[in-house]
């Protein structure tokens, strides 16, 4: 496994890393041209955006990351999210990363 940087939640955008996975590494994201930031604020995106994600799981989150591109599948989705990376619990992400 490569190197892992750092992102804090405070920099990542939420996705529905369950609901919404459409394969193996692709993520359905919005139906518009916006996402939701951890902070709550919103935030314009486009294909070829980089983005790092998280998910609520409860008692932790999920992260990963990748990269923007139009849905390429048949559904409401505008934009998906090609992940470059495994999902990860928050615990062992920060461990990975040396957190």
């Amino acid at each position: 496994m490569s190197a892992m940087k750092f992102i804090p939640l405070a920099e990542r955008v939420y996705a529905d890393l369950d609901n919404e996975r459409l394969s193996r590494h692709i993520v359905g994201l919005t139906q518009t041209d916006s996402v939701c930031c951890f902070d709550g604020d919103m935030r314009t995106i486009k294909a070829g955006d980089y983005l790092y994600l998280y998910m609520d799981c409860g008692d932790d989150y999920c992260v990963s990351e990748g990269v923007v591109i139009a849905n390429p599948y048949p559904t409401a989705h505008r934009y998906c999210c090609v992940l470059d990376e495994d999902i990860l619990f928050w615990q062992d992400y920060c461990a990975a990363t040396n957190r």
